[in-house]
């Protein structure tokens, strides 16, 4: 589960903010000349739009990959309105359509630019408002029982505090999947004969977007961690050894990350610190992922065994009332 969820997460995300840097790539091949640019930002689209189908096809496995956590999630999902449901496969939709009208239009659309890039504002920022959101409050609503029923608005829930973090934190790792595409882009460019000048360019490009969206991560990290549930900072400083085994190399791993962005971005991209920078991404994707999931087991559990009390003293409620009732009515 943990795997295929992040490869979801970087299907999508990538895909989300990588067609988002194109609209300056195609400025800057349209003012400055720059082929590179235009040779990189017209690579970008059409693998925004490749990674964006791909990662549907991804969050339905996702859907079967729940196990024992589907119900949860499922009956958290009817709390949303239909119609914004309804509503987010149309955007979804709508999405697609930019992207790909989007990378159809780079060559033929010369006199229509500012058109051109509106696209892919368009299709990025509607990614950003309709997904990130709705999974989160999706997923904030399977650990909170308690706010089931309470017809409260979606927007509202998303502005909970704990919501928002984790949107913010959503956006940032997709930033940094999206200059890590640039990167690896670098990456194939120098196999396929580029010049390492060019190829050392262009992995720079990407290594600044990845580092900006890394160094904020801390701070989004930090807000994430002071806003989630007791049960889960707990499992994260020692209650749960997993827990905090995943937190702790994960957090160590960004900062080994950081280090390797900026030293590209500064202009030592090598070969090997471009694929030990890609390499890193994975692993810190793949650990944040695993952290997600093993505290949230941990509150379901937690749930669990707070219900089970209940439903005890339940029964057995049931078990004195019974046979108080029967000797009741046969004395009358």
């Amino acid at each position: 589960m943990v795997i295929i969820v992040a490869l979801h997460l970087f299907a999508v995300g990538a895909a989300m903010m990588a067609i988002l840097v194109c609209p300056w790539l195609e400025w800057r091949a349209t003012r400055r000349r720059d082929l590179v640019a235009a040779r990189l930002g017209q690579s970008l689209a059409w693998q925004s739009l490749v990674l964006l189908l791909a990662g549907m096809a991804l969050g339905a496995l996702v859907l079967v990959a729940l196990g024992d956590y589907a119900e949860r999630y499922f009956n958290a999902a009817r709390q949303i309105p239909q119609r914004r449901l309804w509503f987010g496969l149309v955007e979804l939709l709508f999405s697609v359509l930019c992207i790909a009208a989007y990378c159809y239009g780079w060559q033929r659309w010369s006199r229509w630019r500012l058109v051109h890039r509106t696209l892919a504002v368009v299709a990025s920022t509607n990614l950003m408002y309709h997904f990130p959101p709705l999974f989160v409050v999706i997923g904030f609503l399977s650990t909170r029982p308690e706010m089931w029923g309470g017809g409260r608005r979606f927007v509202t829930l998303m502005l909970e505090r704990e919501c928002a973090a984790r949107i913010v934190h959503h956006w940032l790792a997709a930033a940094a999947l999206a200059g890590g595409l640039v990167i690896a882009q670098a990456a194939r460019w120098s196999r396929w004969g580029a010049s390492d000048a060019e190829a050392a360019r262009v992995a720079a490009w990407g290594a600044r977007i990845a580092a900006v969206a890394v160094a904020l991560q801390f701070p989004a990290g930090m807000a994430v961690f002071l806003n989630a549930s007791h049960v889960a900072r707990h499992a994260l400083l020692g209650g749960d050894w997993l827990a905090t085994a995943l937190f702790a190399a994960s957090v160590l791993t960004t900062i080994w990350l950081l280090q390797q962005l900026v030293a590209m971005a500064l202009g030592d991209a090598t070969s090997a610190m471009r694929r030990r920078s890609l390499l890193l991404l994975a692993v810190v994707m793949c650990l944040m992922v695993g952290t997600r999931h093993r505290t949230r087991s941990r509150l379901i559990d937690s749930l669990a065994a707070h219900s089970l009390p209940n439903a005890a003293a339940r029964e057995t409620s049931e078990s004195l009332v019974a046979p108080h009732s029967a000797n009741s009515i046969s004395t009358r």
